[in-house]
């Protein structure tokens, strides 16, 4: 954006998914180096851009199974209006937002502590900040102690407004307002939010709105919202997870002589055309079976023999030679009694003309 804004739509919409650095030392359950789907809306201070960035997110982990995940939401007006009321002065205001970002990770007294010996606080202040944040009824505490702050004002319409815009979408047991949410990143401005779900320390997604990003690098101001997903943690929390993964292929087709090369590579086209992945094993020569390292994983369905004729289904025809999937019986060059995988009969014989 910084480079080539004047040459983009606006607002600009873009996704990415690719390999990130973190700069910051990894806490327990984190990576240097991870794997990052991010979403953006650039260019409108408008709050449908944040709400359509949070109902892409919830979409997504909604299609993919991830189970009791949720948003908890808030805005950094809001906790800036909070630090105004507690007296916190403007320049120490981004060192206290970096000390209770920990509360989620450390307990109260060791972030009171902190707030007063490395940022300066005095006692009453840290406790007053922490407890409130704390407490279990944190978010009438919280709405109350910001009726005296235009600015937390401004912060908690930013929340409501987002919330109502999608809860035609998301339902309301999936996203609440969470006063104690910060997100210790300075260039957040506006609206905040991270997902959280059962089994998984830490968020799995996360964003907001930063209006001044773009311009620390381009020197113009260009409003813009996102948010990320954090792949790798994830993938644990699929329904899936820990199960035997789908093979690589669905067919693997075997040659065992150079003049059925051509009708082998026929037959494969023609097996992919039909909606099946399929390869053709090209042969090494540390193995004694063509078929050894292809045909033997388990699961995977095996062509072994050109020079045999086959014909089967699964409804019951098991060809004596041919066409199989490999747990189904011992593996080995020439066939063996193997049951075919596809619903139709197919024919393997030597001379079949494949379309």
């Amino acid at each position: 954006m910084a480079a080539y804004g004047s040459q983009l739509p606006t607002p600009y919409k873009r996704y990415a998914l690719a390999p990130v650095w973190r700069a910051d030392r990894p806490g327990k359950g984190r990576f240097r180096e991870f794997v990052q789907c991010d979403l953006d809306v650039v260019g409108t201070t408008s709050p449908l851009a944040d709400a359509e960035v949070v109902s892409a997110l919830y979409e997504s982990l909604d299609a993919l199974g991830v189970p009791e995940f949720r948003f908890l939401v808030n805005s950094r007006k809001a906790l800036a209006g909070l630090l105004e009321v507690y007296g916190v002065p403007g320049d120490a205001g981004g060192g206290v937002l970096i000390t209770l970002d920990k509360l989620d990770k450390l307990a109260p007294t060791v972030v009171v502590r902190e707030l007063v010996d490395g940022r300066g606080l005095p006692q009453a202040t840290a406790e007053g900040l922490v407890d409130d944040l704390t407490a279990p009824d944190a978010t009438e505490r919280i709405r109350k102690e910001l009726e005296g702050s235009a600015t937390g004002q401004e912060g908690l319409a930013e929340v409501d407004r987002l919330l109502a815009l999608v809860a035609g979408i998301i339902p309301p047991e999936r996203i609440v307002f969470a006063p104690n949410l910060v997100r210790g990143l300075d260039y957040y401005t506006g609206v905040i939010y991270e997902v959280t779900a059962p089994g998984m320390p830490g968020s799995i997604a996360s964003g907001g709105r930063y209006d001044g990003l773009i311009g620390r690098m381009s020197g113009s101001d260009v409003p813009a919202c996102g948010g990320s997903l954090g792949i790798e943690r994830i993938l644990p929390l699929l329904p899936s997870a820990g199960e035997q993964s789908a093979p690589v292929l669905d067919v693997a087709v075997t040659v065992l002589g150079d003049d059925l090369a051509d009708e082998a590579f026929r037959m494969a086209a023609a097996i992919r055309r039909a909606g099946l992945r399929t390869g053709v094993y090209m042969g090494d020569q540390r193995q004694t079976g063509p078929s050894a390292e292809v045909g033997c994983r388990p699961g995977r369905p095996v062509l072994s023999d050109l020079r045999r004729a086959g014909v089967g289904s699964r409804r019951g025809h098991r060809p004596e030679h041919g066409f199989g999937r490999a747990d189904d019986a011992p593996c080995r060059s020439g066939g063996g009694a193997l049951r075919l995988m596809a619903d139709e009969a197919v024919p393997i014989r030597p001379g079949t003309r494949w379309p």
